[in-house]
């Protein structure tokens, strides 16, 4: 009751109430004797080094790769610069995730905001959001690490990248692109059900969905068969394709019906000898003064008739230029205009247990 009433009484001003700052932050006694925030120079180049990372314009990396190369290197996470008794004394450790990540890189906390926790209604866990005071305003404690501009950047990244697992009533995203490495068939986005006592949870996953008889009965699956967390799957995706090809210029796959060209071809073998009957003395182009028409007519016919030689004839597979880049693509098409345009290309991603590899038609390569 001491704590609550204390948090209370300084809910609306910037002294710290004690507890575990977010990440980026650190609490310290002002000379006035009470706790604020700061800023911790470390943190803070850990948060800019991954935002950095994630923004780069040449090869962006994924929230998955990055947490992997923070692990790798024995950095600290945000639960681990202060690990808690019980997992110290098992001899686990903080490990970062790309889920993590993305949710640090959402808090508001990172502007210096002032946060409070605040139930979920219908739910039992609670979501921070910042303390407004009597007069509709946020309060900042601290320094913020990242100006609005950079903010909103940041915010339209990851909102970009973050895919909705649809439901089994949904069509499975790249249904014809995601393709188990095993036996070629398709990858399909199931979701089992589970009932607990706080109600129906969900576990959706990509599964190879390939028939096979056991003991007389279909079975679906390969025997190989390999199953990937959706959110993880599809980053990758996005990721291994970018990497290769995001800067090169993005093409859509058209059907053309071939056009006739020996009506016309006819016409000019027709014309020429016409012409060139008319170029003798006392005929139409016969004199000095036409004869000049007459040969630039012939100059002309001759290439037309070299330029439909030459071009197709029949319907066939033509690719024209979208004027953009895939990156660029990427960033503006709608999920089910860019499986499409994948699935055109002819564009594949194999999965397999613990790697994916990403095929791509010999035309993208060259």
């Amino acid at each position: 009751m001491r704590v609550k009433s204390f948090r209370g009484s300084i809910r609306e001003q910037r002294r710290w109430p004690g507890g575990m700052p977010a990440y980026g932050f650190e609490a310290y006694k002002g000379e006035d004797g009470v706790a604020y925030l700061r800023q911790n120079p470390r943190q803070v180049n850990v948060i800019r080094e991954i935002v950095n990372r994630l923004l780069a314009e040449d090869t962006p990396e994924t929230p998955a790769e990055i947490a992997d190369e923070l692990n790798s290197r024995k950095e600290p996470t945000p639960r681990g610069t202060r690990p808690s008794k019980r997992i110290t004394d098992s001899g686990r450790e903080y490990k970062w995730t790309a889920a993590g990540i993305r949710k640090m890189l959402k808090s508001e906390a990172l502007l210096g905001w002032k946060m409070e926790s605040r139930p979920v209604l219908g739910k039992k866990y609670y979501e921070s959001v910042p303390v407004i005071d009597k007069t509709g305003k946020k309060i900042r404690m601290a320094e913020p690490i990242f100006t609005d501009e950079e903010w909103e950047r940041l915010q339209a990244h990851l909102s970009e990248r973050s895919f909705l697992v649809s439901s089994p009533t949904n069509a499975t995203p790249f249904l014809d692109v995601i393709l188990c490495g095993y036996c070629k068939g398709k990858m399909r986005m199931h979701v089992s059900r589970r009932e607990t006592k706080n109600g129906r949870k969900e576990y959706p996953k990509f599964r190879c969905v390939s028939p096979r008889l056991v003991g007389g009965r279909t079975r679906y699956g390969c025997e190989d068969q390999v199953s990937w967390d959706p959110g993880r799957l599809l980053v990758a995706l996005e990721h291994r394709f970018l990497e290769e090809f995001g800067d090169t210029e993005a093409e859509e796959r058209i059907y053309v019906v071939g056009e006739d060209h020996e009506t016309r071809m006819r016409e000019i073998e027709q014309f020429v000898p016409v012409i060139m009957a008319d170029m003798e003395p006392g005929r139409r182009y016969g004199t000095a003064l036409m004869r000049p028409r007459a040969e630039k007519m012939l100059d002309k016919l001759n290439a037309e008739y070299e330029a439909l030689s030459k071009a197709p004839t029949g319907d066939r597979w033509e690719y024209r230029s979208l004027g953009k880049t895939w990156r660029q693509h990427w960033k503006t098409a709608r999920l089910p205009e860019l499986e499409k345009l994948m699935r055109k290309n002819g564009v594949q991603f194999l999965c397999y247990p613990e790697s994916f590899e990403l095929f791509i038609p010999e035309r993208l390569k060259v």
